[in-house]
């Protein structure tokens, strides 16, 4: 894959993927240290469930494993938030997911910029959806040719 550059080099229903990863114990226990989120929830045969917000970075990070510039633009300029963020179910540690990232939207802002709307689904191995997120991101675009008149 091509890495992208400007706001241009993207196409409606684009979809971008992410190589899978498990969640371990040790995952949860290194993030609890990180984030202090300390408050474990566990399931009704005591196993641990991933906290909500590790599973969704993670698997949005997962997404730069395509390659640094396949699915965000080296001209990338602000990420512009999270229009929704949803949480759709737990996910037990020793789950592996994996995410994919769709272009829903191309709305160009001015001659300079333009932003795009992404759509993120990051799913378990059987296929559940784990977490959702719709967000925006402002990037480049590319220059214009200067029209030369005779």
């Amino acid at each position: 894959m091509e890495d992208k550059i400007h706001f241009e080099d993207y196409a409606l229903g684009e979809v971008f993927s992410s190589p899978r990863r498990t969640l371990t114990q040790a995952d949860v226990v290194l993030y609890s240290m990180f984030s202090g989120d300390w408050d474990r929830r566990e399931a009704d045969d005591g196993t641990w469930s991933v906290p909500d917000m590790f599973a969704f970075s993670v698997g949005l990070c997962l997404l730069l494993s395509a390659g640094r510039y396949a699915w965000m633009a080296k001209s990338f300029i602000a990420f512009y938030g999270f229009d929704e963020l949803t949480f759709h179910q737990a996910l037990p540690v020793g789950s592996t997911i994996s995410s994919t990232v769709e272009v829903v939207d191309l709305v160009e802002r001015d001659e300079q910029r333009g932003i795009i709307v992404f759509v993120h689904e990051t799913v378990d191995q059987h296929g559940n959806l784990v977490c959702s997120t719709r967000h925006r991101v402002l990037l480049g675009r590319a220059p214009v040719a200067n029209e030369v008149t005779a």
